[in-house]
C-alpha cells in the first residue's frame, strides 16, 4: 500500500487506507480494493489500455511533472533547486548549496515499483503489500536550512545571500544569519570553535594567513615548557646535572605565555567571524567582478569557497612532525 500513498481505487474512488488490500491492474496497473475488483469483469479502463488516456502510476505522473519543471527555466537557462530555491546550471546533476539532486529520483522508484508488482500476482490480478518504499519528493521552501531562514535574495553588503550559501559550503546556515546580525548592530558573535581550535579551525575554514600566525604563536608558547622538560630528563637521566635554565625565569615566562594563550583564544572566539565576514565579502566582490554573471561565476565561488580539510591535515602533520623533532633534539643533546 505504501506505494500508492495519496492515490485511491480506480473504481470507488475512495483513497486507500494503509490497511487497505490493494490489486492492480496487469495491463495498465490501475489500483483497486480488493472487495471492490470482484464486483468487476474487466479494469475501468480498459477501453483506454495502449493509448495516452490510460492510467498512469503516480511515479510515472511525478516524472512527466518533474520533466515539465526542468523545460521551466529562468531567462539565464537554470533550474531551480526544490529544496533550498537555489537557481542551477540547466545541465547540473546536483544543487550547489545543499545537494539535493536536481533530477529526481523517479525512474528508479518507477522500476522498483513496476518489478515488485510484476512478481506478485493474484489471478489475473498484481496485489502489492506493505513493504515497498514510496517516493517523497521534498517541498520547494525559499528560507530552508542553507540559508539559516534568510530569503536567498536578500543581500548582505551588496551581496545576495545565495551567493553567500554557496561559497560559505558547509555550515552556511551558521554564518549567514551571523554575518546579518553583525553588519545590522555593529557587534561580533561568539564562536566557540575557534576559541577552542584554535588554527585547526581558521585553516578549516580557509582564513590561512591567520591559521599560520596563530600556528606560529603556539610553536613560541610552548618554548617554555620545552625548556622545563629538557631540564627535568636531563635531571632524570643524570640526578647530578645542573639546570640549564633559571627555574624561576621559565616559570614566570609560562605564567605569561599562558595568560597570553588564554587571551589569544578569547580573541578567536570574539574576532573570528567577523574576520572571516570580511575575507568572504572579500571574496565574493573579487570573482564578481573577475566573472562577471558568467556560468564560472558559481563555479569560482565553490572552488575558492567552502571548507579545507587538506589545510587541517598539513598543519597536524607539521605538529606531529615538530613534536617528534623536539623530542629527538632534546635527547640528543642530553648524550
Amino acid at each position: 500500500m505504501a506505494n500508492f500513498e495519496g492515490e485511491s481505487c480506480s473504481k470507488c474512488g475512495k483513497a486507500f487506507q494503509p490497511n487497505d488490500s490493494i490489486v492492480v491492474c496487469p495491463d495498465c496497473g490501475a489500483p483497486y480494493h480488493r472487495e471492490c475488483i470482484k464486483e468487476m469483469k474487466e479494469c475501468v479502463y480498459h477501453a483506454q489500455h495502449g493509448t495516452d488516456q490510460a492510467y498512469k502510476p503516480k511515479a510515472e505522473r511525478d516524472k512527466e511533472q518533474f520533466e515539465k519543471e526542468r523545460q521551466r527555466v529562468d531567462g539565464r537557462g537554470e533550474l531551480r533547486c526544490s529544496r533550498c530555491g537555489t537557481m542551477n546550471p540547466a545541465d547540473g546533476l546536483f544543487c550547489e548549496v545543499c545537494g539535493t539532486p536536481l533530477k529526481k529520483q523517479i525512474d528508479a522508484q518507477y522500476e522498483q515499483n513496476q518489478n515488485t508488482g510484476a512478481n506478485r500476482q493474484t489471478g489475473p490480478w498484481q496485489s502489492y503489500g506493505q513493504n515497498e518504499q514510496p517516493y517523497h519528493s521534498i517541498p520547494y521552501n525559499p528560507f530552508t536550512t542553507p540559508f539559516g531562514g534568510l530569503n536567498p535574495d536578500e543581500e548582505i553588503q551588496g551581496i545576495p545571500v545565495k551567493d553567500l550559501a554557496i561559497y560559505l559550503g558547509q555550515n552556511s546556515h551558521y554564518f549567514i544569519p551571523r554575518f546579518k546580525q553583525m553588519q545590522e548592530k555593529n557587534s561580533n558573535t561568539w564562536n566557540w570553535a575557534a576559541c577552542l581550535l584554535e588554527q585547526y579551525y581558521l585553516l578549516f575554514r580557509r582564513i590561512n594567513w591567520l591559521g599560520i600566525l596563530m600556528f606560529i604563536a603556539s610553536l613560541l608558547i610552548s618554548v617554555p615548557g620545552l625548556c622545563s622538560y629538557y631540564d627535568a630528563f636531563r635531571q632524570m637521566y643524570s640526578p647530578d646535572a645542573q639546570p640549564v635554565f633559571n627555574s624561576n625565569t621559565l616559570l614566570f615566562a609560562s605564567s605569561v605565555f599562558s595568560f597570553i594563550s588564554v587571551g589569544l583564544r578569547v580573541f578567536m572566539g570574539m574576532f573570528t567571524n567577523r574576520i572571516y565576514m570580511n575575507q568572504v565579502f572579500k571574496d565574493i566582490r573579487k570573482i564578481k567582478q573577475q566573472y562577471g554573471e558568467t556560468p564560472e561565476y558559481h563555479s569560482m565561488l565553490l572552488k575558492n569557497g567552502s571548507v579545507s580539510i587538506k589545510g587541517v591535515v598539513i598543519i597536524l602533520c607539521v605538529t606531529v612532525a615538530l613534536s617528534i623533532l623536539s623530542t629527538f633534539l632534546i635527547l640528543f643533546f642530553m648524550l
